[in-house]
């Protein structure tokens, strides 16, 4: 659900962690059940927790953030509240306010490695990308195993031109599970500190495994851009643009014509 940065236009959300498993009969039943207790016992937060995390798995962001302000008003001490009420803020766009449901929770929590991500991505948006460096390392921190926030520090790293730490984080996702984002970063940050054989390399063996991904396209032409090859490159900006590739005409636009 989140997206922002120039390489792999990609950001990853950790949202996607909360998501229920559940399908959407079971979601409304839960929602249905919920909603009979709180007519029962209006004055139980347990309840509107069960339902806004329903809500926030939904998508359903306005609703979820009634509840949970309702649990915090019940319960202000509920720091898994304060956490996924900012993230509902934060899909909003309301990051000022997002911030501070972050900044709270950790307070309760003491650790909170999605608030710390979030509010790297807030970071992000504001470009300020070494402040996001911070907040994605204290969610490393707090979750040595959290792949979202290796990515998101991996973007934020190769922003401010520290290259070879970006391939370090990108190539530790890739240990951690199966992500192609990162494969193609760790070929382009190679080619953006002149390894170009080894940044070949790489993007040929994604395009050997997945020619149908148009982004390997599209970064493999900008490999060939860093390279100082524009006819390689324009190339393979046209059969991006042919696979679908996002935001492309704008590259199109910049380097062929």
């Amino acid at each position: 659900m989140i997206r922002l940065l120039l390489l792999i236009l990609i950001i990853i959300s950790p949202v996607a962690m909360l998501a229920q498993d559940n399908n959407s009969e079971d979601n409304l039943v839960i929602i249905k059940y919920c909603t009979d207790k709180i007519k029962e016992d209006p004055n139980n937060y347990y309840y509107y927790k069960g339902r806004a995390d329903v809500e926030l798995s939904l998508n359903n962001f306005d609703a979820a953030i009634s509840d949970y302000s309702m649990v915090i008003k019940l319960n202000n001490n509920h720091g898994g509240a304060f956490c996924n009420r900012g993230i509902a803020l934060y899909e909003k766009k309301l990051f000022k306010l997002s911030k501070q449901d972050f900044l709270k929770a950790i307070e309760l929590l003491k650790k909170s490695s999605v608030s710390y991500v979030y509010l790297g991505l807030i970071d992000v948006s504001n470009e300020d990308f070494e402040d996001a460096v911070v907040n994605f390392t204290n969610a490393i921190k707090d979750s040595v195993n959290f792949p979202e926030a290796y990515y998101n520090r991996g973007l934020s790293f190769s922003k401010i031109g520290n290259y070879n730490k970006a391939i370090e984080d990108f190539t530790k996702v890739t240990k951690l599970e199966k992500n192609s984002n990162a494969e193609i970063n760790i070929a382009f940050n190679y080619a953006k500190i002149g390894q170009y054989d080894m940044a070949e390399e790489k993007i040929n063996t994604l395009l050997q495994s997945d020619s149908t991904n148009a982004a390997i396209y599209k970064y493999k032409a900008l490999i060939f851009i860093e390279k100082g090859d524009r006819k390689m490159a324009c190339d393979m900006f046209f059969k991006a643009q042919v696979k679908g590739a996002i935001n492309i005409d704008s590259d199109i636009e910049k380097y062929c014509k």
